[in-house]
């Protein structure tokens, strides 16, 4: 199992030497698993490298008001995907992505502030349990959703992989943005910039609450 698989053998050059061989991205080399948190249970993802989803499942928490409970769930659920796949964490697992709705530290692995969850402690640490949970995979990273999915919209443009890159995110349940720089997640002091949410629309015909309320 490697990344690039052969997918055939060219005729030899006139040179003679080895004969070229084409190559193909080999996207079952290994798969990614996101979590993405929700007030009262969690969205669980299987990817392969391309991108194509193959398994999306939500379980609701034992306790949501529990962030322990919540992360332990999470972990759980994660690897009674895995296990139900027949995948190996070790060998089979290029990386865990944790979502979750408000202010994120992702260089800490924290959340600062959990919009949705207002039980929840703030400044909880949630990426170092799941690395304690899987200590055999390298790539676990937590960001706010509404601006990695901002990002993920604009890896989709090569042209706007340069410089720097102001994306707004917008849906039913939320408005986030993200600010890329060389296409790279620029967060700021604070862990706010991109948090454009939870604005009051002055004379708006059809305003829609949150679910926050």
């Amino acid at each position: 199992d490697v990344i690039a698989r052969s997918c055939v053998k060219c005729p030899s050059t006139s040179e003679g030497g080895k004969r070229p061989e084409l190559l193909s991205f080999n996207e079952t080399y290994k798969y990614v698993v996101v979590v993405f948190f929700l007030r009262t249970q969690a969205r669980y993802v299987l990817t392969d490298l391309n991108g194509n989803t193959l398994l999306v499942r939500e379980v609701s928490f034992r306790d949501a008001s529990d962030i322990d409970t919540c992360i332990k769930d999470a972990c759980e659920q994660v690897a009674r995907i895995l296990t139900e796949q027949k995948l190996d964490a070790a060998k089979d697992l290029c990386g865990i992505s944790i979502l979750i709705d408000g202010v994120v530290n992702a260089g800490l692995g924290t959340v600062e502030y959990p919009i949705h969850n207002s039980t929840w402690k703030p400044g909880r640490q949630i990426m170092d349990q799941f690395e304690a949970y899987f200590p055999e995979t390298d790539n676990i990273m937590i960001e706010n959703s509404g601006r990695l999915w901002s990002q993920r919209f604009l890896e989709m443009h090569a042209e706007l992989s340069v410089g720097r890159v102001l994306a707004f995110y917008t849906g039913m349940a939320n408005t986030a943005g993200v600010l890329l720089d060389n296409g790279v997640i620029v967060h700021g002091a604070n862990c706010l910039i991109g948090e454009f949410g939870h604005m009051t629309m002055p004379n708006a015909g059809q305003a829609v609450m949150c679910e926050c309320g």
